[in-house]
């Protein structure tokens, strides 16, 4: 009996719990796919053009995000307090009723509903719930690398979801579609939500296939929610968030019309989906250099990058078109194979310079603050992204319907000053950013 004291030896589950964790993620792509379903409302004769305007069309996407950062806070304290398991496999059952809904009518309220509120909040609840428990299977060396992998799975969701929405939009209508991908994403998302498990408390990891469930060497600085967000790190952390997040979703929503004004309608989706996957690859490179040489460098990197790329877009020649007899648009710039080509290039690394963000900052927020509330606090910071979202989107798409209604043929003009102006300062406050020093006094 005496042998019955000993620890049992762990199995590592982490790879398990990893990749079911981005397979969950794989199927919130929606949100990513924006633009092709805003794209394909404006032509589908069902939806009335009266009420999808061009500010109503932004709006299902800017509900969604601000439903996808809050819920972020609650589904980070439930995951931490009563596992991940039962978070996403909730929230991949209002991923799919929110797609659902949207199926059911064409009135922009049902869709603020659907796509806002219901989708927004799976997504919100399914995401917070995926990093977490992956990293606290492995040692810190690779806390980077694992945060990318099992967020890529939500930046990759685009690369399948734009051109398997638009294909079947094409042959059933956006109305058939939604409820065809809204049981698709349920069954999958609660499926592999249930392969999602945290390790013991007491669980150590180390480089290998198996560690063995005993103390800690050295003691850990956890911070508390409440003890964190009184730290300038935090505010620093949030504002680089919303200056990051908010720089890739103003345009990540409007892909398929940038393309369009490029003289690439047809390659539209394709452009989303290249975009997409330097997203997703992009999550994983940037995760795994941060683990190698530093979160900051990398995110400055990132955030520089943006603004290059950005500046050289604004300066992109747009292409107007007429409409022949066959009904055709004709448009008065032929582009080259080469510059579809660039064009993809610069956006698969765009994708991947906004993919930093989400890899990088809950990796940092671990490094500065923990993981015993890791689920909780990455919740608080990941309000960066949220108001990122809304704000620097909604601002953004306001300086877009300025400048079409002042005639303007390139009507982004003034949004990529706006964004690259914030990742200007997004760069400065990474130089100054350092650890928080001082150990709360309830830390042993």
């Amino acid at each position: 009996m005496a042998g019955n004291s000993a620890r049992p030896e762990v199995k590592n589950r982490g790879w398990i719990v990893t990749f079911s964790a981005m397979i969950s993620l794989l199927m919130l792509g929606a949100l990513y796919a924006w633009s092709v379903v805003a794209k394909a409302i404006t032509e589908d004769p069902n939806f009335d053009p009266n009420q999808w305007g061009e500010a109503t069309r932004s709006w299902p996407y800017s509900v969604c995000l601000i439903f996808f950062s809050l819920i972020m806070i609650l589904g980070g304290r439930i995951q931490d307090t009563s596992g991940p398991r039962l978070v996403i496999t909730a929230g991949g059952i209002l991923v799919g009723a929110g797609l659902i809904v949207c199926g059911l009518s064409t009135s922009p309220i049902v869709w603020y509903i659907g796509f806002g509120a219901l989708l927004g909040t799976g997504i919100g609840l399914a995401y917070s719930s995926g990093t977490p428990p992956s990293v606290k299977w492995f040692p810190a060396s690779k806390t980077g690398l694992i945060s990318g992998i099992v967020v890529s799975g939500f930046g990759v969701g685009a690369v399948w979801v734009a051109p398997f929405l638009r294909a079947m939009i094409k042959a059933y209508g956006i109305s058939h579609t939604m409820i065809i991908f809204g049981v698709i994403c349920m069954i999958v998302m609660v499926i592999f939500a249930q392969f999602v498990k945290a390790p013991p408390p007491d669980y150590v990891p180390v480089e290998g296939g198996s560690a063995t469930a005993a103390k800690p060497k050295k003691v850990v600085v956890d911070w508390s929610p409440d003890e964190m967000v009184r730290r300038w790190q935090f505010s620093a952390m949030v504002a680089c968030f919303a200056f990051g997040g908010g720089a890739g979703l103003v345009f990540i929503g409007k892909l398929a019309s940038i393309a369009t004004s490029f003289g690439f309608e047809k390659y539209s989706a394709i452009v989303v989906s290249v975009v997409a996957l330097g997203n997703g690859i992009g999550r994983v490179v940037y995760g795994k250099l941060s683990d190698d040489i530093g979160r900051r460098p990398v995110l400055g990197v990132a955030f520089a990058l943006q603004a290059v790329l950005l500046t050289v877009l604004s300066f992109w020649p747009v292409s107007s078109f007429t409409v022949n007899d066959a009904g055709n648009k004709v448009y008065d710039v032929n582009p080259s194979t080469g510059s579809l080509v660039l064009v993809m290039l610069i956006g698969a690394i765009i994708g991947a310079n906004y993919g930093a963000v989400l890899a990088v900052v809950p990796a940092l927020t671990k490094d500065y603050f923990g993981l015993k509330n890791f689920g909780i606090n990455y919740g608080l910071v990941y309000q960066g992204w949220g108001i990122g979202g809304f704000i620097v989107s909604q601002i953004g798409a306001y300086l877009v319907a300025a400048q079409k209604s002042d005639g303007d043929t390139n009507i982004y003009l003034w949004a990529y000053y706006w964004v690259i102006a914030l990742l200007i300062v997004g760069v400065g406050l990474l130089l100054a950013l350092r650890a928080p020093k001082k150990v709360p006094a309830e830390q042993i």
